[in-house]
């Protein structure tokens, strides 16, 4: 089955009666079937195929959203299990593994990301989007600036000093409602990556991995009105 990108229940029939359709009318008449039966005919026939595509769509794009869940589940608990052995091993020595070397850049996301997910904070899914982690690499030299910046705590009112380099840009970033579909889709797996590396409890990655799993999964995805598909980004 071929598989297409937008949903066939979206498409509107097209004028029969208009000479772009004449050969495919010409078809369907004959002798006691008028012009326009004929363009009723080929317009009951255009619907019928269209519920049939608008069905196998929607059934696809379903059996796609909970295999995408799955795979966030399996990742989740791979992770749970490589923390659980990285525990264990912490003391002992491990021999140099011999591999190539890398033949592309890793994505590192800029240092006030990483800074928020070392101390255990969410971070918006802007840092590990590809938008985020090209802002990183155009920035990294930012990273050895010693400048500070003084945070004020909103709650006490004291002041933080803290590096430039581990401020947000108040204009830098999406809120994770402000993204697109691809664009939390994508992020969604790096994040995950980047809590494990930053050492999170796998309980608690096991908690993001449902959560995003959910919106990943939720039948409002499916939808082709644009407010359905905000409303689970909200």
């Amino acid at each position: 089955m071929v598989q297409l990108s937008e949903n066939p229940a979206t498409r509107v029939c097209p004028d029969f009666t208009i000479d772009e359709h004449a050969e495919d009318l010409s078809e369907f008449i004959s002798e006691g079937i008028t012009d326009a039966a004929a363009a009723a005919l080929l317009a009951r026939a255009w619907k019928a195929n269209q519920r049939t595509e608008a069905e196998e769509w929607r059934k696809a794009n379903e059996e796609a959203a909970v295999a995408e869940e799955e795979r966030l589940q399996a990742f989740a608990e791979d992770n749970a299990s490589r923390l659980a052995q990285d525990a264990l091993d912490q003391e002992e020595a491990f021999p140099i593994n011999m591999r190539d070397p890398p033949n592309q850049r890793p994505d590192i996301p800029c240092v006030y990301a990483l800074k928020r997910l070392k101390e255990g904070v969410y971070l918006e899914l802007y840092y590990l989007g590809c938008e985020g982690l090209d802002a990183a690499k155009t920035t990294a030299g930012q990273a050895l600036d010693e400048g500070l910046q003084p945070v004020i705590d909103p709650v006490t009112g004291g002041s933080t000093w803290i590096a430039a380099s581990a401020k947000r840009d108040t204009n830098s970033f999406k809120r994770d409602e402000d993204l697109t579909w691809d664009e939390f889709a994508g992020a969604v797996p790096r994040m995950l990556l980047t809590m494990q590396n930053a050492r999170w409890p796998a309980e608690h990655i096991t908690m993001m991995v449902k959560f995003w799993g959910n919106i990943l999964s939720h039948s409002l995805r499916l939808s082709t009105d644009p407010i359905d598909e905000r409303t689970l980004l909200l």
